[in-house]
């Protein structure tokens, strides 16, 4: 039993230090785009409470949503495209949401990396 236990600690923090995957895009970097891994650097250093990434396609390409903050109120979700440039943004006090067809148009989401 204790042994059992010993190695489902074990592999589950080994788990933790996992690579993130590749993203594909198409950009010339290979791999996850650099301002990704700023952006999710600057959420683990700022220990954000509940952060999280998705990739999806949407209108041809793919694209980056980061809510870093879930379930906050007033919390702003951005979209980015594979260059790191803003595309979209929802939520926030103001109610934004600048791309209206997101939701019904977006497809295969996948869920990239969270912190809880």
């Amino acid at each position: 039993m204790i042994k059992n236990l010993l190695f489902v600690t074990i592999l589950a923090a080994a788990s933790c230090n996992d690579p993130l995957p590749d993203i594909e895009c198409n950009t010339d970097e290979e791999g996850t785009p650099s301002w990704l891994d700023e952006k999710i650097e600057q959420m683990h250093r700022a220990d954000m409470q509940q952060a999280e990434v998705y990739t999806y396609k949407y209108k041809s390409e793919t694209v980056i949503m980061i809510n870093a903050c879930v379930d906050c109120a007033d919390s702003m979700t951005l979209v980015y495209n594979c260059a790191g440039t803003e595309i979209c943004k929802f939520g926030g006090i103001a109610g934004f949401n600048t791309c209206p067809d997101f939701e019904a148009t977006a497809t295969d989401r996948k869920l990239y990396w969270k912190n809880y």
